[in-house]
């Protein structure tokens, strides 16, 4: 469906993505990675918004035949969906599809707000809505025109703990048969959502067939210690744990140590592998 074939990209003296190849289908991606790693420009490169310093990013249709204008066939939802605050939703749902090329019906709008769980937001306008319902209306704006693949970034920035699962039961009903990007630093949007992991470091992907196979990145090296002064071997902080009722802290170690074991967490995974724990 969409091919990353030795993507580069650099800013100056800042590189994003060193020949980057990843083969991306139908299924749901989480992309991890620091801030300020790449991701986002990652996602730009992809629908054209940043150009590539070379390599190519291919799309292919469900024939297997290369597809050279894709972008019709891609809905991106950016971190910062801003539109203009008098538009109603209606109005910015009619918007994008005139910026789309594409002539979306009423019926196709009143559906999208319907999915999305807007419809009796549909006359208000966007300054009246609150954050989760705004991001929703940037699901529904990428959803215009029903594309194959979905890219989005950030999507629960700013949101509190029920929009955020509001949003993750609308992805969950809308994901289907599509390539499902989702860009995020929140470990648990990924847990919940996604089929297979991305990890953005260093300007390279590596892909991780499931949650697990990134937990286990960890395994072996996570430790509930009680006293982490008389550690003479480096270790990384993962904050406070309560083991057989003691108040120990949880660390990831690289060498092994005389210490309980625990068992690893996405979490744990990502940061042995960016941390180079493994």
């Amino acid at each position: 469906m969409l091919k990353l074939d030795g993507v580069h990209k650099k800013f100056k003296s800042a590189l994003v993505a060193e020949k980057i190849s990843v083969d991306l289908g139908p299924c749901t991606y989480g992309l991890l990675g620091r801030n300020g790693s790449g991701k986002t420009t990652l996602l730009r490169c992809i629908t054209r918004v940043e150009k590539v310093n070379g390599g190519r990013i291919v799309y292919t249709d469900g024939d297997g035949r290369e597809v050279k204008d894709y972008l019709d066939h891609i809905g991106y939802l950016p971190q910062n969906f801003d539109v203009f605050p008098e538009l109603t939703a209606y109005e910015v749902l009619q918007f994008f599809a005139n910026l789309k090329g594409y002539k979306i019906t009423e019926e196709e709008i009143d559906h999208l707000l319907e999915i999305l769980n807007l419809s009796p937001q549909r006359d208000m306008t966007v300054k009246t809505l609150s954050g989760g319902m705004k991001r929703r209306l940037g699901i529904a704006q990428a959803l215009i025109g029903d594309p194959d693949v979905l890219l989005l970034d950030e999507p629960t920035a700013g949101l509190d703990p029920e929009e955020r699962l509001n949003f993750k039961n609308v992805i969950r009903r809308i994901k289907g048969d599509r390539c499902v990007v989702l860009s995020t630093h929140i470990i648990t949007d990924i847990e919940s959502l996604c089929d297979r992991i991305l990890v953005l470091c260093d300007g390279r992907i590596t892909a991780f067939d499931s949650c697990g196979a990134l937990a286990d990145v960890a395994r072996g090296k996570v430790y509930a210690v009680e006293d982490t002064a008389d550690l003479a071997t480096p270790f990384h902080s993962m904050g406070p744990v309560t083991v057989d009722g003691k108040a120990c802290e949880k660390i990831i170690s690289k060498a092994p140590l005389n210490a309980p074991a625990l068992e690893p967490t996405v979490e744990d995974g990502y940061i042995c592998f960016i941390e180079k724990l493994s």
